[in-house]
């Protein structure tokens, strides 16, 4: 595959993936407009 050319300087700049605290599942279900049994309840797509 041949390089391909940008007008603009172009590099990829990554960062180290550092775990952080999430919501806990009672935070999230506390969110969502609805939920059941433990899950966040969405309307049926089709």
């Amino acid at each position: 595959v041949e390089p391909s050319y940008h007008v603009m300087p172009m590099s990829n700049v990554f960062r180290e993936d550092v775990p952080i605290a999430s919501l806990s599942q009672e935070e999230a279900l506390s969110n969502a407009p609805k939920n059941q049994d433990g899950f966040i309840k969405a309307p049926r797509m089709m």
